[in-house]
C-alpha cells in the first residue's frame, strides 16, 4: 500500500520540505540533521544496541517533523491566498496588477525549481550512500522525476568543448566552482588553527577598551588595517572566564579528534566515489579550460585551443598590451620604482605602505571570463533565422568562440596591497559624486525619489566599452587627485550643446542610466557628444519608450515610473 502512495505536489515551495521528508520516510532514510551521535565507542559491546535506539529515535524525530511540516503547509496556503486577495484589492491599475501577479508567479516558479533541485540532490546523495540503494532502484522506489531535474541542472554548465561529459562529471560541475568537498582532518593543521584563534581571543581581550556613553566608534585611521603584523601574544591568567572558554574549546576539539581516530564518528563525505574520480579526470585533462561565465554564475568548458586563441586576440591589441620579456630584472626594476615613489611620501605614510610591498613580487596573470550571454547575438549575426533554441549546440556547430572579459590577476604582484590601500582611501569619497549608486537597493531608492516624468520620455542605458583597459593612467590619477581635493565631481552638461539635460542621471561603475525627456533626435546628438568627450572612452547605448534593463532590474515607464526586479 505504501508503494502506491504519492508524495505531495511539488509545484509550490511550501510542499518541498514535506515532500523531501516523505521520501526519506518512504525509503527509510534518516537525513543528516536528524542523526543522533552515538557516545558509545564502536569497540564496546553496547555499541550496536545504543545505535539501534538512536536510529529509532532519529526516525521518530523525522516523522514528527514531517507531521509539523504538513500542519505548517496548510497554514501557509491559507496565508498565501489571503495575501493574494489583499494584493488584488490594493492595486487598482489592471495592467500593474497583471504585471505584479505575473512577476510573483515567475519568481515563485524559479524559487520552487531552486529548492526542488537542492532537495533532490540531497535525497539523491542520501540514497547513494544508503546500503539499500540498488534494491530501491530495482523496486522502482526512487523519485520518478529525478532524471528531469538533472537535465535541468545541466543548464548551469555550458560545454563548448569537444569533450563529452559523463554523468559523474556533469554532476560534480553542477555543484559549482565554489563547492567544497569533504576532506580528511589534518590534526596538526587543526591544532595550529585553534592555537592562532585562541591567541587572537587573548589579544582582543588585552587591547579591548570599553566605550563610554560619550565615546564614539573608532575611526578608520585608528583601526589602521594596513600595517605589519605583530607576533605579540597576550599572557594567560588575565581573564578567568576567557581562560575557561579557551580550555573548553581545546578539550572539545581533542574529544572530536579522539572520536575520529576511534572511527566511532567517521566523517560524512559530500561526494560519491565517481564524483571524486570525475574531479581528478577533469583536473588532469590539459585539453580543456573550465572558467566561470562573465555573468549569470554558469560554468563554461572550452577547448584550450579556442580559449588561448581568444586570449591571444586580445593581447595582440597594442593599444592596451605590450609584449616584454619575463625576467627577474624586470620585476626588480619595478620594485625599485615603487620604492622611489614611497621615499618621496610623508614619513607616516611611508611606514604604512612599506609593509604593503611583497618581498618577492610576481607578475600579473592574464585570463578571460567567457561572455556566454553574447552567444545568441553572435549566432544571429551568422544565421538571422536562429530561434534561440539549443544555443550551445549551434555555437559548437558554427565554431563560435565567445568573447572573453579580460582580467589581470594582481595577487602577489608588487601593487596588490597598495591598490587595496588606495581603494580604501577613495571609497568614502564616492558618495560625493552625485551620480553614484552603491547597489541595486540604492538604485531603487533613487528611482522612488523621481516625482514626475514628462510624457514621451525615453529610458536610456549607456555602457562603457572596456572601461578599465581604456582609462589613461595619468588622467585616472588626475581624477583621483581632483576627487581628494574637491570631494565632488563634475558631470557632462548638455546645456552648452543646446541638447538639454537628462532626468536622474545614475552611474554604477561602467553602467549608466537616465531618463531623457527631449526626444530621440536630441538623444542621438547627446550620445554622440558623450562619445566625442574622450578619444578612449566610448559608450554603447540602448533606449526604449517602454522598458530597459539596468543592473538586475527592469525599469518600465508607464503613467508613472516604476521598477520590477
Amino acid at each position: 500500500m505504501a508503494d502506491n502512495f504519492h508524495p505531495p505536489d511539488m509545484s509550490h515551495p511550501d510542499n518541498i520540505r514535506p515532500a523531501g521528508l516523505f521520501w526519506c520516510k518512504k525509503l527509510d532514510l534518516i537525513p543528516k540533521g536528524f542523526l543522533l551521535k552515538n557516545p558509545v565507542s564502536r569497540n564496546s559491546t553496547h555499541y550496536q544496541r545504543s545505535q539501534t535506539l538512536l536510529n529509532n529515535t532519529s526516525r521518530r524525530l523525522r516523522n514528527q517533523t514531517l507531521h509539523q511540516a504538513y500542519a505548517k503547509q496548510a497554514k501557509l496556503k491559507f496565508e498565501t491566498e489571503n495575501s493574494q486577495v489583499n494584493l488584488t484589492s490594493l492595486i487598482k491599475d489592471s495592467q500593474l496588477r497583471k504585471d505584479t501577479l505575473y512577476y510573483l508567479e515567475n519568481f515563485l516558479r524559479i524559487e520552487t525549481a531552486k529548492h526542488f533541485n537542492r532537495k533532490t540532490l540531497k535525497l539523491d546523495l542520501l540514497v547513494k550512500r544508503s546500503p539499500i540503494h540498488e534494491s530501491l532502484k530495482r523496486k522502482g522506489l526512487l523519485p520518478e522525476n529525478k532524471t528531469e531535474i538533472s537535465k535541468g541542472e545541466d543548464k548551469t554548465v555550458f560545454n563548448l568543448s569537444s569533450r563529452v561529459l559523463n554523468p559523474s562529471e556533469s554532476s560534480v560541475l553542477n555543484h559549482g566552482l565554489s563547492f567544497c568537498p569533504t576532506v580528511s582532518v589534518n590534526e596538526v593543521e587543526l591544532c595550529c588553527d585553534i592555537n592562532d584563534f585562541t591567541n587572537r581571543l587573548r589579544n582582543a581581550e588585552f587591547f579591548h577598551t570599553e566605550l563610554t556613553e560619550s565615546s564614539t566608534a573608532p575611526s578608520k585611521e585608528t583601526l589602521r588595517p594596513f600595517k605589519a603584523k605583530s607576533n605579540f601574544v597576550a599572557p594567560t591568567g588575565r581573564n578567568r572566564t576567557l581562560d575557561i572558554c579557551i580550555e573548553s574549546i581545546k578539550n572539545e576539539v581533542n574529544q572530536h579528534l579522539h572520536l575520529l581516530g576511534s572511527q566511532s564518528q567517521a566523517p560524512t563525505y559530500n561526494l560519491t566515489k565517481d564524483e571524486k574520480k570525475a574531479i581528478k579526470t577533469l583536473r588532469e585533462d590539459s585539453d580543456i579550460v573550465i572558467k566561470p561565465a562573465d555573468k549569470g554564475g554558469a560554468i563554461v568548458i572550452q577547448d584550450k585551443t579556442c580559449y588561448v586563441r581568444e586570449a591571444c586576440r586580445q593581447l595582440q591589441n597594442g593599444n592596451f598590451y605590450e609584449q616584454v620579456g619575463l625576467s627577474k630584472d624586470l620585476l626588480q626594476e619595478s620594485q625599485v620604482k615603487v620604492n622611489q615613489c614611497i621615499s618621496e611620501l610623508e614619513s607616516d605614510t611611508q611606514s604604512t605602505i612599506r609593509h604593503l610591498i611583497p618581498p618577492d613580487p610576481k607578475p600579473g596573470r592574464f585570463y578571460t571570463l567567457p561572455k556566454i550571454h553574447k552567444l545568441e547575438t553572435l549566432i544571429k549575426d551568422r544565421q538571422p533565422t536562429f530561434d534561440g533554441d539549443k544555443i550551445v549546440e549551434k555555437a559548437k556547430e558554427l565554431h563560435i568562440i565567445p568573447p572573453g572579459r579580460p582580467i589581470v590577476s594582481a595577487n602577489g604582484t608588487i601593487t596588490e596591497h597598495i591598490s587595496a590601500f588606495i581603494d580604501r582611501e577613495l571609497q568614502p569619497l564616492l558618495s560625493y559624486i552625485p551620480s553614484y549608486i552603491q547597489d541595486t537597493t540604492d538604485f531603487l531608492r533613487k528611482l522612488r525619489e523621481i516625482d514626475n516624468v514628462p510624457v514621451n520620455s525615453i529610458l536610456v542605458t549607456l555602457d562603457v566599452t572596456s572601461l578599465y583597459t581604456n582609462i589613461p593612467h595619468n588622467e585616472g590619477i588626475a581624477a583621483c587627485v581632483d576627487l581628494f581635493e574637491r570631494h565632488s565631481s563634475s558631470t557632462l552638461s548638455g546645456q552648452d550643446l543646446g541638447l538639454g539635460q537628462p532626468i536622474s542621471y545614475i552611474r554604477y561603475i561602467d553602467d549608466i542610466f537616465f531618463i531623457w525627456p527631449h526626444g530621440a533626435e536630441k538623444l542621438d546628438r547627446f550620445v554622440q557628444a558623450f562619445n566625442a568627450f574622450h578619444p578612449s572612452i566610448k559608450f554603447t547605448c540602448e533606449h526604449s519608450n517602454e522598458s530597459v534593463s539596468f543592473l538586475d532590474c527592469i525599469v518600465r515607464l508607464d503613467e508613472f515610473c516604476r521598477q520590477d526586479l
